[in-house]
């Protein structure tokens, strides 16, 4: 009974409906940020606008319609800074937000984008299309790593909604198995991104962003030759306690400067590292060439 009622509350017209009566009539209503979204949504994003389709196993897409874009992440600071570069590198790109949004506001920007996922590229194609973007985003399913070849990858299932065909959970890594979620096993290719590059000629790359479920240091480790030949700006997901250490201890070496992304302030804070003895809520880092701090200094702010 309760999947048959999920099968009708999550149609994509139904839903629709539904979530924009709620947004219109009850906007101060407490629960209304615990709907999932269906079907196509539209991100406003300034002047532009984007439309993106998903279903209710995106986050993403739930906490965007409800509280808006610029709530989400570090979206404030990528939109100022897409405009600013030409190309674009979106590691874990899911179903293609930043890819999308990036390309959108920036119609010089060219967008490699990597998801390996099934359900996530499915999508990531869709939005590539959807918002007529082939032009500038390219999308390869495949998980960039420090490797080159097949590895296995481990991808979230969801029982709540087994009429989907496919699952938009964003937890789907190279490196294991999370106990407290059900995953299923599949062989994937991998590459590093230096022989990505080299076999299609990019010549230059001037963002980066990675999140990659605490996989992000052996992506890293396979675009060296690219961090320190194009000096690219770098946004990071850094989960607590997991792999700090090791993407601390290959950047350090670089030439870079560390950036805390401060999400409840959209604002970067300057740090010596980002090896954390407690978590503090930070989530992403950005790590920022000492000679293109120009590009995000509306962003920093004092320690």
């Amino acid at each position: 009974m309760k999947s048959l009622f999920y099968k009708i509350i999550y149609h994509p017209q139904v839903n629709s409906v539904y979530r924009t009566l709620i947004k219109s009539l009850a906007p101060n209503w407490k629960w209304k940020t615990k709907i999932p979204v269906s079907g196509t949504i539209k991100v406003k994003l300034n002047e532009k606008s984007i439309k993106i389709r998903t279903n209710p196993t995106s986050f993403a897409t739930k906490h965007i319609f409800w509280d808006g874009v610029d709530q989400f992440e570090y979206v404030p600071i990528f939109k100022s800074l897409i405009n600013k570069v030409n190309s674009f590198v979106d590691v874990g790109a899911n179903t293609g937000l930043y890819s999308t949004m990036g390309a959108a506001l920036n119609p010089n920007l060219k967008v490699w984008g990597f998801e390996p996922s099934n359900g996530p590229f499915n999508y990531f194609k869709k939005n590539i299309e959807l918002n007529g973007l082939s032009n500038q985003i390219q999308g390869f399913k495949i998980a960039l790593s420090n490797s080159n070849g097949e590895a296995k990858f481990y991808e979230v299932t969801n029982r709540k909604y087994p009429f989907l065909d496919y699952n938009l959970g964003g937890v789907g890594n190279l490196a294991h198995k999370l106990s407290h979620r059900e995953m299923i096993e599949s062989i994937v290719q991998v590459q590093t991104f230096d022989e990505f590059r080299a076999k299609n000629n990019i010549s230059k790359v001037d963002l980066i962003k990675i999140d990659t479920e605490a996989t992000e240091d052996m992506v890293l480790k396979g675009m060296m030759n690219c961090i320190q030949n194009d000096r690219p700006i770098i946004i990071c997901e850094t989960l607590f306690n997991r792999i700090e250490d090791k993407i601390d201890s290959l950047m350090s070496n670089q030439d870079y400067l560390f950036f805390d992304h401060h999400e409840e302030l959209s604002k970067l804070k300057l740090t010596d590292t980002i090896r954390r003895s407690q978590d503090n809520g930070v989530r992403d880092v950005f790590f920022v060439p000492k000679e293109k701090i120009e590009l995000v200094q509306e962003y920093v702010v004092a320690n």
